[in-house]
């Protein structure tokens, strides 16, 4: 399958529980022979694009703050979706809020097939 997966921060920058999963599921699923592509944003000193343990990451542009920046990631993260070939079979958003509702986003505008991870206690 090729698989995109959302989140909003990814390691080495600074991270949680959420950034590490993510992590080690692109890990684990590239191992087992799927092309994993991480969307994120590109916070300062990472580059736009990195190969790394078998899979791809895609970082976008950070600009403005609060609902602007929301829509800012919307507009990158769906654009850079588009550009993954072949096209993702599934979209898994690691977050409910913004890469949930672009998963959301991508199902609705794209025909992409979205699932919204939420983790907790």
């Amino acid at each position: 399958m090729n698989i995109a997966i959302l989140i909003g921060r990814f390691p080495p920058h600074d991270v949680g529980g959420a950034e590490r999963q993510a992590d080690r599921l692109a890990a684990a699923l590239a191992a087992r022979g799927h092309a994993v592509t991480v969307l994120t944003r590109r916070w300062s000193g990472r580059a736009p694009r990195e190969e790394r343990d078998g899979f791809t990451v895609i970082r976008t542009p950070i600009a403005l703050a609060g609902p602007p920046r929301s829509v800012l990631d919307a507009a990158a993260t769906l654009t850079a979706l588009r550009s993954i070939r072949p096209r993702p079979d599934v979209v898994l958003a690691f977050q409910t809020w913004v890469s949930g509702a672009i998963a959301g986003l991508a199902d609705l505008a794209l025909g992409l097939p979205a699932v919204v991870w939420v983790r907790g206690e």
